[in-house]
């Protein structure tokens, strides 16, 4: 038997042993649940911190049973879910118009790639615009102009709805897509017209919508979304051009836009090389029976299309911002006969476009002119229609205002067919009134257009206006306006516009041979005051 010793010795190794043993699992245990409670969590943690910082704000980690990590967790949980929310508002902000509501173009195009990507049946692409709104914001302000588009956006909504997406694309122009069945079915519940030509009453008014629209099918006319959107376009805003309430896109209709893009470059050459000449409309004074004003015209002498009239090109001068350029050209003409008129104490009028009165810079140009021909100013004077004025009021009267510090007289062009009225008007330093064609025409033989005419003539002079009756064709017409007590009238009845010589030879009598020899260029003399 062993002894007690060697007894002794064999328990003490073997529970060392054992407690090495049980030393070594309680390690192993404690690395097993730091991995677990605190390893593994950390690691969630960083995964869950770089799917975050990657834009995936949808990510959640799972809580521990270690309350310190669990407060991090809850924190970037959180954080996560104020991300996530501050990008959904970011992405409905991206793809949502303010004013409306609706979504906005960029939402458009989206859909409509995935539209035609995904189509199993025809689609149709239909844009519409208001086509007065500039108008109704001239006249009653932005307010009632946000009215309107808030309210037709809503009568669109009620009228759009399963399976059809509605945008506002920009400004007064929308945009609806919509299986072609579903098209058909809308337009002969509501006919495009009645939409498009309708009444709205706002705040005691009652306001009159005029609108156009173009169509385009997927997947006659394009398969792909921008060229839909496009096609679409085009045949909206040639409906606006030929004045027809709705267009489906036809192929001729890209030939026309690329007419018209060709044109703007012909345009552009025809400034540089000045393909321009000068029209003159003598204008009768009433009460002396003599001429003593003109109104410059300007044709386009095109190389191959011959002399065009001003009706086709000023608008797209004015879409394209050329009209600044033109402008100047005719404004130099001017300077450059002015002392031609004057000897014959006749007074030039120039027509102003609704750009020139926003273009800071044309005052300094002709102030820089006036510099050099001060006396030219007194001889001439600045036509502007009504809705040009309106368009931005004080912009325009603080264009005005300096040019009546030159000298220059100011006459309102075509009044009568806005909307604006005469004592608005009156804030601008103007001098005459000329009265639009529309309120002549027929005059004579309808008794409530002669008191509407009579009544506008004796507005003018109350007002201390110099009033112009335009567009006077007939010998009955002529005798009205008389008798109204117009002081001059306009028109075919007197004379058609002339080309220079023609003008000279008639109206500005005497030798100017030298001066005509030494001509000076519109671009010289333009030139000479930049």
């Amino acid at each position: 038997m062993p002894n007690l010793i060697e007894l002794t010795n064999l328990i003490l190794s073997e529970g060392v042993l054992w407690l090495a043993l049980s030393g070594l699992l309680l390690a192993y245990w404690v690395i097993y649940r730091i991995r677990r409670v605190v390893l593994d969590p950390l690691k969630q943690l960083a995964k869950g911190a770089q799917q975050i910082s990657q834009g995936d704000f949808n990510v959640r980690i799972e809580t521990t049973q270690f309350g310190p990590i669990n407060t991090l967790v809850r924190a970037i949980n959180q954080m996560a879910l104020k991300l996530q929310e501050r990008d959904q508002q970011a992405r409905l902000t991206a793809f949502t118009d303010r004013l409306t509501g609706l979504p906005n173009r960029s939402y458009l195009t989206l859909a409509l790639q995935d539209r035609t990507q995904k189509a199993r049946e025809p689609l149709s692409i239909l844009t519409w615009s208001i086509d007065n709104l500039d108008s109704i914001q001239e006249v009653l302000g932005h307010d009632v102009a946000d009215q309107v588009l808030k309210r037709l956006a809503a009568k669109a909504k009620r009228v759009c709805r399963d399976h059809i997406v509605l945008a506002r694309v920009e400004g007064p122009v929308f945009c609806v897509i919509m299986p072609r069945r579903l098209l058909t079915i809308r337009l002969a519940k509501y006919p495009l017209d009645r939409l498009l030509r309708s009444r709205l009453r706002y705040q005691r008014h009652d306001l009159e919508v005029q609108g156009h629209a173009g169509i385009a099918h997927y997947p006659e006319h394009s398969e792909c979304a921008e060229s839909l959107l496009r096609r679409a376009e085009i045949a909206r805003l040639l409906a606006i051009k030929t004045r027809q309430t709705h267009l489906e896109f036809e192929p001729r209709f890209e030939q026309h836009s690329a007419n018209r893009l060709q044109l703007i470059a012909q345009l552009r050459e025809a400034i540089a090389l000045e393909q321009f000449c000068f029209y003159f409309q003598p204008k009768l004074n009433l009460r002396t029976n003599s001429i003593n004003q003109a109104e410059l015209l300007l044709r386009w002498n095109h190389p191959t299309k011959g002399l065009i009239a001003p009706g086709g090109f000023i608008e797209l001068a004015e879409q394209t911002g050329l009209i600044k350029d033109i402008t100047r050209l005719v404004i130099a003409e001017a300077y450059r006969i002015s002392s031609l008129c004057a000897q014959q104490n006749i007074r030039l009028s120039i027509n102003l476009s609704a750009m020139d009165l926003e273009d800071l810079t044309l005052v300094r140009f002709v102030a820089r002119l006036h510099k050099q021909y001060p006396e030219a100013a007194k001889h001439l004077m600045l036509e502007i229609t009504e809705s040009a004025a309106m368009r931005d009021p004080e912009q325009a009267l603080e264009i005005l205002a300096r040019f009546s510090e030159m000298g220059f007289q100011i006459a309102i062009d075509d009044f009568g067919s806005g909307y604006s009225s005469l004592a608005y008007l009156k804030r601008f330093p103007v001098t005459e009134l000329k009265i639009d064609r529309c309120l002549v025409q027929g005059a004579d033989m309808d008794t409530d257009g002669q008191i509407i005419l009579e009544s506008t003539i004796e507005m003018g002079h109350i007002m201390g206006l110099l009033v112009t009756t335009e567009g006077v064709e007939t010998e009955a017409e002529f005798e009205l306006v008389s008798k109204l007590g117009a002081d001059y009238l306009q028109g075919f009845w007197l004379s058609r516009p002339m080309p220079f010589e023609e003008f000279r030879l008639k109206h500005l009598v005497g030798n100017h041979t030298s001066l005509l020899q030494t001509k000076t260029s519109m671009a010289d003399l333009s030139q000479k005051v930049l």
